[in-house]
Protein backbone atom coordinates (compact mmCIF):
# COMPACT_ATOMS: atom_id res chain seq x y z
CA UNK A 1 0.00 0.00 0.00
CA UNK A 2 2.42 2.57 0.44
CA UNK A 3 4.56 1.36 -2.31
CA UNK A 4 1.22 2.39 -4.50
CA UNK A 5 1.04 5.79 -2.72
CA UNK A 6 4.55 6.77 -3.15
CA UNK A 7 4.29 5.85 -7.36
CA UNK A 8 0.82 7.81 -7.25
CA UNK A 9 2.46 10.74 -5.77
CA UNK A 10 5.77 10.21 -8.15
CA UNK A 11 3.53 10.50 -11.54
CA UNK A 12 2.62 6.44 -11.44
CA UNK A 13 4.04 4.02 -12.58
CA UNK A 14 4.08 -0.11 -12.66
CA UNK A 15 4.74 -1.93 -9.27
CA UNK A 16 6.24 -5.24 -10.46
CA UNK A 17 5.46 -8.08 -7.24
CA UNK A 18 7.76 -11.21 -7.98
CA UNK A 19 11.19 -8.97 -9.41
CA UNK A 20 13.71 -7.82 -6.82
CA UNK A 21 15.34 -4.52 -7.09
CA UNK A 22 18.54 -5.86 -8.99
CA UNK A 23 16.20 -7.28 -11.38
CA UNK A 24 16.07 -10.78 -10.68
CA UNK A 25 12.89 -13.05 -11.31
CA UNK A 26 11.86 -14.07 -7.89
CA UNK A 27 8.45 -15.20 -8.50
CA UNK A 28 5.33 -13.46 -6.21
CA UNK A 29 4.60 -16.76 -4.28
CA UNK A 30 2.67 -20.24 -4.23
CA UNK A 31 -0.41 -19.33 -3.77
CA UNK A 32 -2.95 -18.37 -6.62
CA UNK A 33 -3.84 -14.47 -6.96
CA UNK A 34 -6.59 -13.03 -8.57
CA UNK A 35 -5.81 -9.70 -9.91
CA UNK A 36 -9.38 -8.41 -9.54
CA UNK A 37 -9.57 -8.74 -5.65
CA UNK A 38 -5.77 -7.34 -5.40
CA UNK A 39 -6.87 -4.63 -7.33
CA UNK A 40 -10.20 -3.93 -4.83
CA UNK A 41 -8.25 -4.66 -1.76
CA UNK A 42 -5.72 -1.67 -2.95
CA UNK A 43 -8.37 0.45 -3.57
CA UNK A 44 -10.17 0.16 -0.36
CA UNK A 45 -6.90 0.61 1.63
CA UNK A 46 -5.16 3.94 -0.04
CA UNK A 47 -6.91 7.65 0.63
CA UNK A 48 -8.15 8.70 -1.67
CA UNK A 49 -8.86 5.12 -3.03
CA UNK A 50 -6.56 4.58 -6.01
CA UNK A 51 -7.99 2.11 -8.96
CA UNK A 52 -5.13 0.20 -10.58
CA UNK A 53 -4.88 -2.33 -12.86
CA UNK A 54 -3.34 -5.46 -11.94
CA UNK A 55 -2.31 -8.29 -14.50
CA UNK A 56 -0.02 -11.83 -14.07
CA UNK A 57 2.86 -12.65 -16.40
CA UNK A 58 4.83 -16.00 -16.57
CA UNK A 59 8.67 -14.71 -16.88
CA UNK A 60 11.27 -17.14 -16.62
CA UNK A 61 9.09 -19.94 -15.32
CA UNK A 62 7.63 -17.80 -12.43
CA UNK A 63 4.50 -15.98 -11.87
CA UNK A 64 5.00 -12.13 -11.98
CA UNK A 65 2.59 -9.14 -10.89
CA UNK A 66 2.17 -6.13 -12.21
CA UNK A 67 0.56 -3.14 -10.74
CA UNK A 68 -0.35 -0.73 -12.93
CA UNK A 69 -0.65 2.88 -10.54
CA UNK A 70 -2.05 5.87 -12.09
CA UNK A 71 -0.83 9.37 -11.60
CA UNK A 72 -3.38 11.51 -9.09
CA UNK A 73 -3.56 14.68 -8.91
CA UNK A 74 -4.52 14.90 -5.31
CA UNK A 75 -1.97 13.78 -2.73
CA UNK A 76 -1.96 9.92 -1.58
CA UNK A 77 -1.46 8.08 1.10
CA UNK A 78 -2.65 5.08 2.89
CA UNK A 79 -5.50 4.37 5.06
CA UNK A 80 -3.24 3.86 8.05
CA UNK A 81 -2.09 8.01 7.38
CA UNK A 82 1.51 6.94 5.81
CA UNK A 83 2.52 9.21 3.29
CA UNK A 84 5.80 8.60 1.22
CA UNK A 85 6.66 9.89 -2.48
CA UNK A 86 8.91 8.49 -4.80
CA UNK A 87 12.52 9.83 -5.15
CA UNK A 88 15.96 9.01 -6.74
CA UNK A 89 18.99 8.23 -4.22
CA UNK A 90 22.38 9.73 -5.06
CA UNK A 91 23.46 6.53 -7.71
CA UNK A 92 20.41 7.64 -9.46
CA UNK A 93 18.15 4.64 -8.25
CA UNK A 94 14.51 5.22 -6.94
CA UNK A 95 13.35 4.83 -3.54
CA UNK A 96 10.21 5.92 -1.49
CA UNK A 97 10.65 8.31 1.17
CA UNK A 98 8.44 10.30 4.08
CA UNK A 99 6.15 12.71 2.13
CA UNK A 100 7.01 15.68 4.51
CA UNK A 101 3.95 18.31 5.07
CA UNK A 102 5.76 21.02 3.22
CA UNK A 103 5.69 19.21 -0.06
CA UNK A 104 1.99 17.93 0.09
CA UNK A 105 1.19 21.70 0.58
CA UNK A 106 3.12 22.93 -2.85
CA UNK A 107 2.04 19.73 -4.68
CA UNK A 108 -1.31 19.94 -3.43
CA UNK A 109 -1.90 23.97 -4.58
CA UNK A 110 -0.35 22.55 -7.94
CA UNK A 111 -2.58 20.26 -8.63
CA UNK A 112 -5.57 22.11 -7.13
CA UNK A 113 -4.66 25.12 -9.51
CA UNK A 114 -3.96 27.49 -6.74
CA UNK A 115 -0.87 29.78 -6.78
CA UNK A 116 1.10 30.26 -3.70
CA UNK A 117 1.53 33.44 -4.12
CA UNK A 118 -2.14 34.10 -4.18
CA UNK A 119 -2.71 32.69 -0.84
CA UNK A 120 -3.61 35.53 1.67
CA UNK A 121 -0.91 36.89 3.96
CA UNK A 122 -3.05 37.08 7.23
CA UNK A 123 -2.90 39.58 9.73
CA UNK A 124 -0.79 42.23 7.46
CA UNK A 125 -1.75 45.15 5.83
CA UNK A 126 -0.54 47.73 3.60
CA UNK A 127 1.86 48.97 6.30
CA UNK A 128 3.97 45.46 6.09
CA UNK A 129 4.57 46.39 2.59
CA UNK A 130 8.48 48.41 1.43
CA UNK A 131 7.71 51.99 -0.35
CA UNK A 132 11.70 51.48 -1.39
CA UNK A 133 10.31 48.08 -2.83
CA UNK A 134 7.48 49.52 -5.22
CA UNK A 135 9.43 52.29 -5.91
CA UNK A 136 12.29 49.59 -7.37
CA UNK A 137 9.80 48.10 -9.23
CA UNK A 138 8.79 51.35 -10.97
CA UNK A 139 12.56 51.75 -12.19
CA UNK A 140 12.48 48.28 -13.37
CA UNK A 141 9.09 48.79 -15.16
CA UNK A 142 11.30 51.82 -17.33
CA UNK A 143 13.53 49.26 -18.96
CA UNK A 144 13.25 48.28 -22.05
CA UNK A 145 10.58 45.14 -22.24
CA UNK A 146 8.83 45.71 -19.19
CA UNK A 147 5.34 47.37 -19.05
CA UNK A 148 6.22 50.87 -18.40
CA UNK A 149 2.18 51.77 -17.92
CA UNK A 150 2.43 50.18 -14.12
CA UNK A 151 4.87 53.12 -13.48
CA UNK A 152 2.01 55.52 -12.05
CA UNK A 153 -0.67 53.10 -10.57
CA UNK A 154 -0.66 53.80 -6.94
CA UNK A 155 0.44 50.86 -4.40
CA UNK A 156 -2.29 49.90 -3.93
CA UNK A 157 -3.44 49.55 -7.44
CA UNK A 158 -0.39 48.41 -8.70
CA UNK A 159 -0.93 44.93 -6.06
CA UNK A 160 -3.77 44.46 -7.79
CA UNK A 161 -2.61 44.68 -11.54
CA UNK A 162 -0.04 42.11 -10.40
CA UNK A 163 -2.61 40.15 -8.47
CA UNK A 164 -0.96 40.00 -5.04
CA UNK A 165 -4.08 42.02 -3.54
CA UNK A 166 -6.58 39.47 -1.65
CA UNK A 167 -10.07 41.68 -1.50
CA UNK A 168 -12.38 38.82 -0.04
CA UNK A 169 -12.28 40.71 3.13
CA UNK A 170 -13.58 44.49 3.18
CA UNK A 171 -10.26 46.21 3.79
CA UNK A 172 -8.31 44.36 1.46
CA UNK A 173 -5.00 42.63 2.37
CA UNK A 174 -1.61 41.80 0.73
CA UNK A 175 -0.97 38.17 -0.01
CA UNK A 176 2.08 35.79 0.03
CA UNK A 177 2.90 37.47 -3.33
CA UNK A 178 2.91 40.68 -2.59
CA UNK A 179 5.26 40.29 0.77
CA UNK A 180 7.41 38.08 -1.26
CA UNK A 181 7.60 40.70 -4.21
CA UNK A 182 7.35 44.25 -2.38
CA UNK A 183 7.42 42.85 2.03
CA UNK A 184 9.21 44.33 4.72
CA UNK A 185 11.57 42.25 6.28
CA UNK A 186 9.91 41.23 9.42
CA UNK A 187 6.80 40.75 7.50
CA UNK A 188 9.14 38.64 4.67
CA UNK A 189 10.52 36.80 8.15
CA UNK A 190 6.69 36.07 8.72
CA UNK A 191 5.30 35.15 5.83
CA UNK A 192 8.01 33.35 3.59
CA UNK A 193 10.93 32.35 6.22
CA UNK A 194 11.97 30.36 3.39
CA UNK A 195 12.69 33.48 1.30
CA UNK A 196 16.86 33.36 1.34
CA UNK A 197 19.78 32.94 -0.78
CA UNK A 198 23.48 32.19 -0.98
CA UNK A 199 26.46 33.69 -2.67
CA UNK A 200 29.95 32.00 -3.00
CA UNK A 201 32.94 32.19 -4.56
CA UNK A 202 35.07 29.09 -4.91
CA UNK A 203 38.90 29.11 -5.77
CA UNK A 204 40.66 26.43 -8.26
CA UNK A 205 41.40 24.61 -5.38
CA UNK A 206 37.86 24.86 -4.50
CA UNK A 207 38.67 26.83 -1.62
CA UNK A 208 35.52 29.08 -0.23
CA UNK A 209 36.40 32.53 -0.82
CA UNK A 210 33.25 34.14 -0.40
CA UNK A 211 29.81 33.15 1.41
CA UNK A 212 27.01 35.85 1.59
CA UNK A 213 23.47 35.38 2.18
CA UNK A 214 20.48 37.56 1.99
CA UNK A 215 16.88 37.35 2.97
CA UNK A 216 14.87 40.23 0.93
CA UNK A 217 12.29 40.51 -1.42
CA UNK A 218 12.39 39.02 -4.59
CA UNK A 219 13.19 42.19 -7.09
CA UNK A 220 15.83 43.53 -4.60
CA UNK A 221 17.31 40.00 -4.43
CA UNK A 222 17.86 39.77 -8.18
CA UNK A 223 19.66 42.86 -8.59
CA UNK A 224 21.77 41.55 -5.40
CA UNK A 225 22.84 38.64 -6.77
CA UNK A 226 23.23 40.08 -10.65
CA UNK A 227 25.54 42.61 -9.10
CA UNK A 228 27.55 40.36 -7.10
CA UNK A 229 27.95 37.80 -10.16
CA UNK A 230 29.07 40.55 -12.67
CA UNK A 231 32.19 41.04 -10.43
CA UNK A 232 33.32 38.22 -11.75
CA UNK A 233 31.99 39.01 -15.20
CA UNK A 234 36.12 39.40 -17.26
CA UNK A 235 36.04 39.47 -20.91
CA UNK A 236 37.55 37.29 -23.15
CA UNK A 237 39.80 39.04 -26.02
CA UNK A 238 39.13 36.35 -29.19
CA UNK A 239 40.49 37.55 -32.78
CA UNK A 240 38.08 37.02 -35.41
CA UNK A 241 39.76 37.89 -38.07
CA UNK A 242 41.19 41.58 -38.11
CA UNK A 243 38.66 42.48 -35.66
CA UNK A 244 39.11 42.00 -31.68
CA UNK A 245 35.57 40.32 -30.11
CA UNK A 246 35.46 40.56 -26.36
CA UNK A 247 33.23 37.55 -25.04
CA UNK A 248 32.33 38.09 -20.97
CA UNK A 249 33.01 34.79 -19.03
CA UNK A 250 29.01 34.30 -18.14
CA UNK A 251 26.78 35.87 -21.15
CA UNK A 252 24.87 38.32 -18.67
CA UNK A 253 21.60 37.80 -20.39
CA UNK A 254 22.37 33.78 -19.91
CA UNK A 255 23.62 34.75 -16.06
CA UNK A 256 20.18 37.02 -15.73
CA UNK A 257 17.64 33.73 -16.76
CA UNK A 258 19.18 31.14 -14.71
CA UNK A 259 18.93 33.37 -11.52
CA UNK A 260 15.49 34.66 -12.09
CA UNK A 261 14.29 31.47 -12.70
CA UNK A 262 15.59 30.38 -9.75
CA UNK A 263 13.55 32.96 -7.88
CA UNK A 264 10.81 32.39 -9.65
CA UNK A 265 9.95 28.88 -10.04
CA UNK A 266 11.87 27.76 -6.53
CA UNK A 267 8.93 25.86 -4.05
CA UNK A 268 8.55 28.15 -1.31
CA UNK A 269 7.16 25.62 0.59
CA UNK A 270 10.08 24.06 0.82
CA UNK A 271 13.49 24.98 3.16
CA UNK A 272 16.53 25.88 2.00
CA UNK A 273 18.22 28.76 0.19
CA UNK A 274 18.82 29.62 -3.62
CA UNK A 275 22.70 28.79 -3.85
CA UNK A 276 24.57 30.78 -6.73
CA UNK A 277 27.95 29.38 -6.92
CA UNK A 278 30.76 30.95 -8.55
CA UNK A 279 33.75 28.89 -10.07
CA UNK A 280 36.34 28.68 -12.22
CA UNK A 281 34.38 26.38 -14.51
CA UNK A 282 30.74 27.26 -14.37
CA UNK A 283 28.09 29.05 -12.79
CA UNK A 284 26.12 27.11 -10.48
CA UNK A 285 22.56 28.12 -9.45
CA UNK A 286 20.62 25.52 -7.20
CA UNK A 287 16.97 26.29 -6.12
CA UNK A 288 14.90 24.42 -4.04
CA UNK A 289 12.08 22.10 -5.12
CA UNK A 290 12.08 19.85 -8.11
CA UNK A 291 10.98 20.81 -12.07
CA UNK A 292 7.19 21.60 -11.64
CA UNK A 293 4.54 18.78 -12.80
CA UNK A 294 4.81 18.33 -16.36
CA UNK A 295 8.26 19.84 -16.75
CA UNK A 296 10.96 16.96 -17.48
CA UNK A 297 14.42 17.23 -18.52
CA UNK A 298 13.26 15.94 -22.10
CA UNK A 299 11.17 18.98 -22.64
CA UNK A 300 12.99 21.63 -20.90
CA UNK A 301 13.43 23.50 -24.11
CA UNK A 302 10.08 23.49 -25.05
CA UNK A 303 7.77 23.78 -22.31
CA UNK A 304 7.25 26.53 -19.69
CA UNK A 305 4.78 25.72 -16.64
CA UNK A 306 5.85 28.26 -13.93
CA UNK A 307 5.22 27.08 -10.61
CA UNK A 308 3.87 30.20 -9.64
CA UNK A 309 2.02 32.43 -12.76
CA UNK A 310 2.22 35.52 -10.52
CA UNK A 311 5.68 35.68 -9.50
CA UNK A 312 6.62 34.93 -13.42
CA UNK A 313 4.39 37.28 -14.65
CA UNK A 314 5.64 40.29 -12.32
CA UNK A 315 9.17 39.33 -13.41
CA UNK A 316 7.67 39.67 -17.13
CA UNK A 317 6.41 43.09 -16.51
CA UNK A 318 9.48 44.09 -15.03
CA UNK A 319 11.27 43.18 -18.22
CA UNK A 320 13.50 41.00 -16.46
CA UNK A 321 12.58 37.12 -18.07
CA UNK A 322 11.24 36.57 -21.34
CA UNK A 323 7.74 37.42 -21.57
CA UNK A 324 6.88 34.69 -24.14
CA UNK A 325 8.17 32.20 -22.07
CA UNK A 326 10.96 31.61 -24.53
CA UNK A 327 13.87 32.03 -21.91
CA UNK A 328 15.56 28.68 -21.52
CA UNK A 329 15.40 28.58 -25.37
CA UNK A 330 17.13 31.75 -25.36
CA UNK A 331 20.00 30.69 -22.48
CA UNK A 332 20.93 27.58 -24.53
CA UNK A 333 21.26 29.68 -28.11
CA UNK A 334 23.40 32.62 -26.36
CA UNK A 335 25.25 30.36 -24.63
CA UNK A 336 26.25 28.44 -27.33
CA UNK A 337 26.73 31.58 -29.54
CA UNK A 338 29.43 32.59 -27.12
CA UNK A 339 31.63 29.23 -27.84
CA UNK A 340 30.74 27.55 -24.66
CA UNK A 341 28.86 24.33 -23.78
CA UNK A 342 25.26 24.42 -22.92
CA UNK A 343 23.61 24.58 -19.67
CA UNK A 344 23.76 21.34 -17.67
CA UNK A 345 20.34 20.45 -15.87
CA UNK A 346 21.41 16.83 -15.62
CA UNK A 347 22.11 17.06 -11.68
CA UNK A 348 18.59 17.99 -11.44
CA UNK A 349 16.19 16.04 -8.89
CA UNK A 350 13.02 15.61 -7.35
CA UNK A 351 14.37 17.71 -4.43
CA UNK A 352 15.88 20.42 -6.13
CA UNK A 353 16.84 21.73 -9.87
CA UNK A 354 20.27 22.65 -10.48
CA UNK A 355 22.26 24.38 -13.96
CA UNK A 356 25.49 24.29 -14.34
CA UNK A 357 26.68 26.97 -16.95
CA UNK A 358 29.72 26.39 -17.89
CA UNK A 359 32.60 29.15 -18.33
CA UNK A 360 35.65 27.92 -19.84
CA UNK A 361 37.95 29.18 -22.43
CA UNK A 362 35.27 29.95 -25.34
CA UNK A 363 35.49 28.26 -28.82
CA UNK A 364 36.85 30.17 -31.16
CA UNK A 365 36.01 28.47 -34.24
CA UNK A 366 32.42 27.79 -32.95
CA UNK A 367 32.68 32.00 -32.79
CA UNK A 368 34.32 32.55 -35.53
CA UNK A 369 31.39 30.60 -37.71
CA UNK A 370 28.18 31.95 -35.74
CA UNK A 371 29.10 35.25 -36.33
CA UNK A 372 30.48 35.27 -39.96
CA UNK A 373 26.90 33.22 -40.86
CA UNK A 374 24.60 36.01 -38.78
CA UNK A 375 26.51 38.65 -40.33
CA UNK A 376 25.79 36.73 -43.94
CA UNK A 377 23.05 35.80 -43.38
CA UNK A 378 21.17 38.74 -41.32
CA UNK A 379 19.80 35.99 -39.07
CA UNK A 380 21.29 33.37 -36.41
CA UNK A 381 21.59 29.74 -36.25
CA UNK A 382 18.12 28.24 -35.61
CA UNK A 383 19.06 26.58 -31.66
CA UNK A 384 18.54 22.67 -33.05
CA UNK A 385 21.38 23.88 -36.05
CA UNK A 386 23.49 25.35 -33.21
CA UNK A 387 23.57 22.70 -31.08
CA UNK A 388 24.38 20.16 -33.54
CA UNK A 389 27.31 22.37 -34.57
CA UNK A 390 28.68 22.46 -30.86
CA UNK A 391 28.18 18.29 -30.87
CA UNK A 392 30.98 18.74 -33.98
CA UNK A 393 33.07 21.28 -32.87
CA UNK A 394 33.52 19.05 -29.46
CA UNK A 395 34.23 15.84 -31.12
CA UNK A 396 35.72 16.72 -34.44
CA UNK A 397 37.36 13.40 -34.45
CA UNK A 398 33.62 11.17 -34.67
CA UNK A 399 32.30 13.31 -36.84
CA UNK A 400 34.94 13.19 -39.43
CA UNK A 401 35.54 9.08 -39.18
CA UNK A 402 34.38 7.11 -42.22
CA UNK A 403 31.14 5.76 -41.78
CA UNK A 404 30.14 8.32 -39.16
CA UNK A 405 28.64 12.03 -39.33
Amino acid sequence: METVACLANGRGGTLLLGVEDDGRVSGFGPLPLDPARLAAFILNKTQPNIAVEVSTHQVQGQTVVAVEVPDVTRVVGTKGGVYKRRALRADGGPECIPYLPEEMLSDGLFAAGQDYAALPAIGLSMSDLSQEQFDRFRRLCHSEGSDSVLTDLADVELCRALRVWDSSVPQGRPTIGAVLLFGKAEALDRVVPTAEVQFQVRTETDQLRRNETLRAPLFETFEWLVQHVDAFNEDQELMLGMQRVAVPRFVRSVMREVIANALVHRDYTVLGPVRVLVSPAELTVINPGGLPRGVELSNLLDISVPRSVILADAFKRAGLVDRAGRGIRRMFQAQLLSGRNEPDYSRTSTALVRVDVPTATANVDMVRFATSYEQGQARQLPLDQMRILAQVYQRPASCTRPGRW
